[in-house]
């Protein structure tokens, strides 16, 4: 199965601009990986899209790349029905307010009523150990929930 390498810079420097980056491509080569998709079928989907997103206007700085990699992989959790539309909003709102609700310097957690609400995008997407993020320092929020 052709799995993609995780990308180096090649000054050393993160092979991710925000944390959140990593994250996505981890959980979408973990998805291909266990079979939910096969890579040519996500890279040609991602392709596509980024191609639809250019072509409505958005900046050629490749600013827009992991928003358009999220975006492509909830398209696919969809699709294969491990998720819906109303489970990603869910998830993204009950998110947003975890981390409005956290004190400066903590873990951003998401709370137990709203982990068995999402179980199935938690067990599948979020984490395999439970539902929590790193230091909310380290994640922009605005990459968790506004879109």
């Amino acid at each position: 199965m052709n799995q993609p390498e995780i990308p180096r810079e090649p000054e050393g420097g993160p092979p991710f601009a925000e944390p959140w980056h990593g994250l996505v491509f981890s959980l979408t080569t973990k998805m291909a990986q266990a079979g939910h998709f096969t890579w040519p079928e996500w890279t040609d989907r991602f392709a596509t899209n980024l191609a639809s997103t250019s072509a409505a206007g958005a900046p050629k700085d490749a600013s827009r790349y992991y928003d358009v990699w999220l975006a492509t992989f909830e398209e696919l959790l969809q699709d294969r029905g491990l998720a819906s539309a109303e489970d990603l909003r869910s998830l993204k709102n009950a998110w947003a307010q975890a981390y409005l609700r956290t004190p400066h310097g903590e873990p951003v957690v998401l709370p137990r009523n709203q982990q068995r609400r999402n179980n199935g995008i938690c067990r599948f997407v979020i984490r395999p150990a439970g539902c929590t993020i790193p230091d909310r320092n380290t994640i922009p929020a605005r990459n968790w929930y506004a879109r």
